[in-house]
């Protein structure tokens, strides 16, 4: 884990950029969030335009990984 994503973990209110969103949840290309916004999907993870950059909350990124979470209901063992 990198430093950079050690401080991330710890700060709900930090902004984050593509870049560092991307990392946070294990996208292998940043590129995926841009695509994700202009087709509309996942609009459960918020974002802040600001001109025309585009960050992310750290609070926010960590609610979209809950809410996509996968249990392991309905599994035999």
């Amino acid at each position: 884990m990198s430093v950079l994503l050690k401080r991330i973990m710890s700060d709900n209110d930090m902004l984050l950029t593509d870049k560092e969103a991307a990392e946070m949840l294990r996208l292998a290309n940043h590129k995926t969030l841009a695509n994700w916004r202009c087709k509309g999907k996942h609009k459960d993870l918020e974002f802040i335009r600001i001109g025309r950059s585009i960050r992310y909350r750290v609070q926010s990124v960590r609610l979209f990984m809950s809410n996509h979470m996968v249990g392991m209901q309905g599994v035999q063992k």
